[in-house]
């Protein structure tokens, strides 16, 4: 039989994160920010100093979009993996949440929920630290938080999945290792892509989200958005909504042990 979740009920689970929340969010902010913004600072400012795109426009205008969806995406991985992870087994939050009336497929959809908040905080902060340093001009650059509230199922998904199968704390830093690093590293985050191979950008086209993120950020903040981002749009809802099967019905089987 196919359990539904309810959203009044997965909103509930939202509310105890963000009451969870409330009580580090200062810690939090500066956490997910100040990688980030390092990022911006070394690569972009410093490193940018001696780079020449060649495309008319800074090396910092460059990076900086795609670090927009970087700190959503470490914001919402860090947090589903690890978090997730103590939830499940050190402190059996989970495990106390589906006493009440609330489904594990409540509890999934309240974490989506809690995610896309999650990525919408911290990569509108990272976009309004950007504008105050004028590398945001353009109107489009309203239609971020759209890209980021998906980014967090999408990227919430997986890494709940992944804290859900594992037994042992330091199989997490596989997740990171094998999964994220890549992405962060091969996703035109620092450089374009333009010049790899075609199989390689092929390659990254299909399995890096973080790719099609950093690419509609990117066009949103330079106001340059073209009819091409409809497909890196709906490249995302799709990956989003696949990966989304995957921890609801793992972590029911999860939560019955």
């Amino acid at each position: 039989m196919v359990v539904l979740p309810h959203p009044v009920r997965a909103r509930r689970v939202w509310w105890r994160e963000f009451i969870s929340w409330r009580r580090v969010f200062k810690t939090s902010v500066i956490l997910n920010f100040g990688e980030p913004f390092l990022y911006l600072v070394a690569f972009g400012f410093a490193l940018g100093a001696y780079v020449n795109l060649g495309r008319g426009q800074t090396y910092a205008a460059f990076v900086a979009p795609a670090l927009i969806a970087v700190t959503a995406m470490n914001a919402v991985t860090f947090d589903s993996l690890f978090g997730s992870w103590n939830n499940m087994h050190d402190k059996r939050v989970f495990e106390a949440i589906v006493t009440a009336p609330i489904t594990p497929q409540d509890l999934v959809l309240g974490e989506f929920f809690w995610q896309a908040s999650r990525a919408l905080l911290y990569g509108m902060t990272f976009a309004l630290v950007m504008f105050a340093v004028g590398l945001i001009r353009s109107p489009w650059a309203l239609a971020l938080p759209l890209v980021l509230v998906l980014m967090g199922p999408l990227f919430a998904a997986p890494a709940l999945t992944w804290a859900a199968v594992m037994d042992n704390f330091e199989h997490l830093f596989y997740y990171i290792g094998l999964l994220i690093t890549p992405m962060f590293f091969f996703s035109g985050v620092f450089f374009p892509l333009d010049r790899l191979p075609v199989a390689i950008r092929d390659g990254i086209w299909l399995v890096s989200p973080l790719y099609h993120a950093a690419t509609i950020c990117r066009a949103l903040v330079t106001g340059n958005p073209s009819p091409a981002l409809l497909w890196d749009a709906a490249y995302m809802v799709v990956v989003a909504v696949i990966l989304a099967q995957a921890p609801l019905l793992v972590l029911p089987r999860r939560l019955q042990r």
